[in-house]
């Protein structure tokens, strides 16, 4: 189909007649260049419906799902990135719990760290929903349409110490960056000398009328961005329950127009709902994550003989540490510190009380992970 010497009305009722699916050729000349491009039609609502960023992706060599908290919960996590938006790193993650009892999930305390060493700045879902509904305040036609507040600073942690594997989470509270601004859009009408004054009211109804249109497909097209981003986006308000598969994408950007560079490491934060202590999961993603994943097996090696050497804590370690006139918060500390495999059936605990093992640590005794 050929659309030379067509105004633009008629060029678009010509695309019209095309079916959804089909492709379109277009010879496009711009500055003395021609290329040629082909696009596939669809209707604008199916379009608007599949905007999220993750849904033409180019995916990073997958993570393989990691055990922690005693096995009772997987981690798996996978990289993507879009041509649509260079700057931006999309994380994919699931967070699988077996047996775990119920446990918060802090989304703000996973991290995604570029091959320059640089911490990428996690995107809330309140900030893409801000920023598209400034889009629609910015191209509203008809008079002002009122910008939309705000989101609220969201706390922000840093982390360091991603060489060797011991990681320092530090929260800076609030004061991140936040876009804010005003619609200055109006929409004024110049009536023509040789208009007639029934013909300028005749026009400029007609161009009301077009607004209104035009104004209420904006406010649809927002909507519909909206949900496609809330659908997927990784959600962390509820806690994860046992048998609970909570899955979602999260946005990270540069902060600039800079395009994040591989290899890139991923650190999910996650607290141990038994003992509150945070364990983490790293992975690593693109070119050059072969020499990432060497270094952490590297280091696994290196501190699995000392593990083993220390041993795990047993029913005699504890009824030792009593003898020796240990304080409870010490032996309870020590239980919380270190990998345990207690006997806790009622016969030991009787055993255990009749050595003169405090209720207290008993009870830690209990409630601790076994290795």
């Amino acid at each position: 189909m050929s659309l030379k010497g067509m105004g633009t009305s008629e060029a678009l009722k010509a695309v019209a007649q095309k079916k959804e699916g089909e492709t379109l050729s277009l010879l496009i000349n711009r500055s003395g260049e021609t290329k040629t491009t082909n696009v596939t039609v669809a209707r604008r609502k199916n379009v608007w419906a599949n905007e999220a960023g993750w849904q033409q992706e180019i995916k990073l060599p997958p993570g393989v799902s990691q055990y922690i908290f005693g096995g009772s919960v997987a981690a798996t996590a996978t990289l993507t990135q879009t041509e649509q938006r260079p700057s931006n790193i999309f994380l994919l993650v699931s967070i699988y719990s077996k047996d775990a009892p119920p446990f918060a999930v802090d989304d703000l305390k996973f991290f995604v760290l570029d091959g320059t060493n640089q911490q990428l700045r996690h995107v809330s879902l309140d900030e893409i929903k801000y920023g598209i509904q400034l889009e629609v305040a910015r191209n509203w036609k008809g008079g002002n349409y009122p910008p939309p507040p705000p989101p609220s600073p969201q706390r922000q942690y840093t982390i360091s110490g991603m060489e060797n594997g011991n990681y320092t989470i530090t929260n800076l509270g609030g004061g991140m960056a936040s876009v804010s601004g005003t619609s200055n859009s109006t929409y004024t009408v110049t009536p023509q000398p040789d208009y007639s004054q029934l013909g300028y009211s005749l026009g400029l109804a007609i161009r009301q009328y077009r607004d209104n249109k035009s104004n209420q497909k904006l406010l649809e097209q927002g909507k519909q961005a909206i949900a496609s981003w809330e659908g997927p986006y990784f959600k962390s308000q509820a806690p994860v329950v046992a048998g609970e598969n909570r899955g979602g994408g999260i946005m990270y950007w540069t902060g600039s127009s800079r395009r994040p560079q591989p290899p890139y490491r991923v650190v999910l934060f996650l607290t141990d709902p038994r003992t509150q202590k945070e364990e983490h999961v790293t992975f690593a993603f693109g070119a050059g994550a072969e020499k990432i994943k060497e270094e952490m097996a590297n280091q696994t090696a290196a501190t699995a003989p000392q593990s083993k050497a220390q041993g795990s804590l047993t029913n005699g370690d504890v009824v030792g540490m009593v003898k020796a006139g240990l304080s409870t918060e010490i032996i309870i500390a020590k239980i919380k510190a270190t990998s345990c495999s207690f006997e806790t059936d009622p016969t030991t605990l009787k055993e255990l009380k009749g050595a003169g093992v405090p209720d207290s640590v008993i009870l830690a005794m209990i409630q601790a992970p076994k290795n």
